[in-house]
């Protein structure tokens, strides 16, 4: 009698979780269509990401719909910077089912105000560590420093060529985290972070030129994730899906 009963609860479970189905697709620009898939046990919830990229001169945008888990949605806003030429944002949403096709995910103005903190900055490719070789001013709501490895497939069409990087600069403390192993996409980028090596409060800059601010505590929205990188070449730590 108490196996059927165990039995019978987890069938329950299981039709649960396969009531729900998300959109499944990604691809450059802000809009992509895709057929709708079955969620995995741990998937609740559907998510849409709006992710930008800009490396100085040119700038792309990628979107992601797929099934995530919810926590997802509630990561907050998620920044890392390693140099001012390029940056990443992005912008996640999350609902459920079919009415995920009517939702339209809204891609925030980032913030670059000066903040007053500072962090050893280095990025390298092709490797799993990094020297510093100079201190970052940082940027918006980045208080903390960080340093990852990770590894990044720039896209193009059905190929894809892949890189490793170690990276040091400012980060929110959410981007601080994020989960080892997460994978994202954004603007034609696949990346994946390795490992968080350090993440730490950052101290306040000793260069005289720039002022404490402390309007990276004002409220931004929390479906902005913003991360800037010192090469033509961008991660994201964020975001995506965790």
């Amino acid at each position: 009698m108490q196996t059927c009963l165990i039995f019978s609860i987890l069938s329950a479970l299981v039709d649960a979780v396969d009531l729900l189905a998300c959109e499944d697709c990604s691809r450059p620009g802000q809009v992509c269509d895709g057929e709708m898939r079955p969620c995995f046990l741990g998937e609740d919830t559907c998510g849409s990401i709006l992710g930008e990229t800009n490396l100085g001169t040119e700038a792309s945008l990628g979107i992601l719909k797929s099934c995530t888990e919810y926590r997802a949605c509630k990561a907050g806003v998620r920044t890392m910077t390693v140099g001012a030429q390029v940056t990443l944002r992005r912008s996640a949403l999350c609902c459920q089912g079919e009415s995920c096709r009517n939702e339209s995910v809204i891609l925030p103005q980032e913030n670059t105000v000066l903040n007053g903190f500072s962090c050893p900055a280095c990025y390298v490719k092709d490797s799993d560590s990094c020297v510093a070789e100079s201190m970052l001013v940082c940027t918006g709501s980045e208080n903390h420093c960080i340093y990852v490895t990770g590894t990044l497939e720039k896209l193009q069409g059905i190929t894809a060529t892949s890189t490793t990087f170690a990276a040091k600069g400012c980060a929110t403390k959410s981007a601080c985290e994020s989960r080892q192993g997460m994978s994202a996409y954004s603007g034609g980028y696949s990346y994946t972070i390795s490992t968080i090596k350090e993440c730490y409060p950052a101290p306040i800059s000793t260069n005289s030129a720039y002022a404490h601010d402390d309007s990276w505590m004002e409220p931004v929205s929390l479906d902005l994730i913003t991360i800037s990188v010192m090469s033509t070449f961008y991660f994201l730590f964020c975001a995506a899906f965790v």
